[in-house]
């Protein structure tokens, strides 16, 4: 969880940190608050979010809609269900797998002016990863083409 509410923290609060660019950031990210802020319109307490979220996923996995793409909340209960389904040893390697290829991926930057300024004001954990991979030489993300040839 806490990897997850780092991530969060850097779309709100650091998008120059992260690759791409940040309007591209933004976007995904107003997109996402707009369609919980649909599904969780009423809700008035924590308690009653959570319910709605849980009955608004389980209803649109009964009802798959081939028409419109599944919401990000959509998604995250079907993964959820998906990890469910496994072991737990290996649920645990693929989500540190996930997570630590998550990271890898974010952090070379398009911006190093962004880490280079952060660094000289003790950093953020990207601003130190982003440092050590362009030490060993990983200053940019393999191409999409780069990507497939090594699978």
């Amino acid at each position: 969880m806490s990897l997850s509410r780092y991530c969060a923290y850097l779309v709100s609060s650091a998008p120059d940190l992260l690759p791409d660019h940040q309007y591209t950031t933004q976007t995904i990210a107003e997109a996402v608050l707009l369609d919980l802020r649909r599904c969780l319109h009423g809700c008035t307490s924590n308690e009653a979010a959570v319910l709605k979220l849980q009955d608004t996923a389980k209803l649109a996995i009964r009802t798959p809609s081939t028409s419109a793409p599944d919401s990000i909340h959509v998604l995250g209960v079907r993964l959820a269900e998906d990890l469910m389904k496994i072991g737990e040893a290996k649920r645990w390697e693929v989500l540190a797998d996930f997570w630590a290829e998550l990271m890898l991926f974010v952090t070379p930057a398009d911006n190093a002016m962004a880490h280079v300024e952060h660094l000289t004001m003790g950093g953020e954990l990207i601003t130190h990863l982003w440092a050590l991979l362009t030490h060993a030489g990983i200053v940019q993300r393999p191409s999409h083409a780069t990507q497939s040839q090594s699978v």
